[in-house]
């Protein structure tokens, strides 16, 4: 008779090998059910895009103002001083299950020019009419504006352009936008983006506004800010003078990135990129 084999003992190897697909398969088990969660998350996000934009469709989209600036005389001349107060009235519109903040904005700014030195056209462009521009994209967004002269008080006949606001010379009493101060107040709705685009030597920015969680554009941050339970305040001092020989400036952009919070969706998504997380150290 032959003597019976005996079954060799498992190694430790083929213990630590047991224990390593074990955990592994536990965790890809609670994996699967994350990644389900995750998708459906993503998709609601898809969703909550659609949203925006059909109520950027129908409120309004991106509001983009500037300060005004002359045209004509063979040149473009910008402000001397600008004083602008921006005023930013927010609420939510409600799409199906989701809230979609748009906002009012009043753009009011005061302004002063100093004529140019005459060149050797002078009296060639003397005879060009001269004209005020108020640069504001998208001009549909414009829901009402005005454009005063401060001396006389006199509200002055303006047109909408592609451009923007448009002024003639001639609706001035002195024919001439130099030696004065002006005052120009628009009125637009949008959504998201909210910006102030500065051209002048010096401005002085004041925005306000009644959301509690404003973004400003990181480019130039606000040189004052409070936050508050009724909304915040900020306050930029710019100036775009020119840097280049050929009198070239450079506008200071301030304002809003958006005025968007966020949803649940953000927090479930953040939740779950944690769980995995959990996952992986716990087993690990």
């Amino acid at each position: 008779m032959q003597p019976q084999t005996e079954k060799a003992p498992l190694t430790k190897f083929d213990y630590l090998t047991g224990k390593v697909l074990i955990i592994l398969g536990l965790a890809l088990a609670l994996l699967i059910p994350l990644t389900q969660v995750e998708n459906q998350i993503g998709d609601r996000r898809e969703y909550e895009k659609v949203a925006q934009k059909q109520i950027a469709e129908g409120w309004g989209d991106e509001v983009r103002f500037g300060s005004p600036y002359l045209k004509g005389a063979g040149q473009t001349v910008n402000p001397t001083t600008s004083d602008t107060v921006l005023a930013v009235d927010s609420k939510e519109k409600k799409r199906g299950v989701f809230q979609v903040p748009v906002y009012v904005a009043t753009m009011t700014t005061k302004i002063s020019f100093t004529k140019p030195p005459e060149g050797k056209d002078s009296a060639k462009n003397s005879s060009q009419t001269e004209f005020l521009i108020v640069p504001i994209k998208p001009t549909g967004s414009i829901q009402n504006f005005r454009v005063k002269d401060v001396a006389t008080g006199n509200t002055l006949k303006a047109k909408l352009t592609d451009d923007g606001i448009k002024v003639a010379a001639d609706e001035l009493p002195s024919k001439s936008f130099y030696g004065g101060d002006l005052e120009v107040e628009v009125i637009s709705r949008g959504s998201g983006l909210l910006t102030y685009h500065s051209n002048a030597d010096q401005d002085l920015v004041r925005m306000s506004g009644n959301w509690k969680k404003p973004k400003f554009l990181e480019d130039v941050l606000p040189t004052d800010t409070r936050l508050n339970k009724k909304g915040f305040e900020a306050q930029w001092r710019l100036n775009a003078l020119p840097k280049w020989d050929n009198g070239k400036r450079e506008a200071k952009v301030v304002g809003l990135t958006h005025l968007w919070v966020g949803t649940e969706y953000v927090l479930i998504e953040r939740a779950v990129k944690y769980g995995i997380l959990f996952i992986v150290l716990t087993f690990l």
